[in-house]
């Protein structure tokens, strides 16, 4: 993929290269359209590595409304922000959250009760999820048209096999790629109730 065939307005595509050039990589992005941020990005770490690119994985992941239909992606970079090409683990992976985030992350104990919410089965293989549970539960109703199940997946896991803290949600995003989910998660069915206030 070629940076000509990337969705963007053709009048802010100067500004957008000259963001670039500067490695204003979080300002550049948000010339993007929403749903088009990610494979904006994907072409910037293929074409200048992921560390420098860290802080705007951070910002591109907090603004992303959905990213079930791109998970695999979503794991891809992960991946990347945790560990270097030769599988080493990357040092500056704390880059992704901003400095009072780090801060609070640092902050937290060594052992993390999180919680996710979903909709329909398996839902609680998420990359995403919650110190609060009330904000797991308001994920899981906020579609209330949608005639679905809803749950919600309390897990304890080690600080360490989380990968960051973001403010905006009180969300972790977890490392799930060295322990099953499913044998360590307790799975709650929600009764039907009313969609959750914000």
């Amino acid at each position: 993929m070629t940076l000509t065939s990337l969705p963007l307005y053709p009048e802010l595509r100067p500004l957008y290269e000259e963001r670039c050039a500067a490695r204003n990589w979080i300002d550049a992005l948000l010339l993007v359209r929403q749903q088009h941020r990610l494979p904006h990005l994907l072409h910037l770490i293929d074409q200048h590595g992921i560390d420098s690119l860290l802080p705007a994985v951070g910002d591109v992941w907090q603004h992303s409304e959905s990213v079930y239909s791109d998970w695999e992606d979503w794991e891809w970079i992960w991946l990347r922000v945790i560990r270097t090409r030769r599988g080493k683990p990357r040092k500056t992976a704390y880059r992704v959250m901003r400095p009072a985030e780090r801060a609070v992350f640092d902050a937290l104990p060594q052992e993390l009760t999180i919680y996710r919410g979903y909709i329909g089965e398996d839902g609680e293989y998420g990359l995403s999820w919650s110190l609060k549970r009330d904000r797991a539960e308001w994920f899981a109703r906020r579609h209330p048209t949608m005639d679905c199940e809803r749950f919600i997946a309390t897990m304890t896991i080690r600080k360490s096999e989380a990968i960051a803290f973001f403010e905006r949600e009180d969300e972790i995003v977890i490392n799930n790629l060295y322990f099953h989910i499913g044998r360590r998660a307790r799975i709650e069915r929600l009764s039907p109730s009313l969609h959750v206030a914000a």
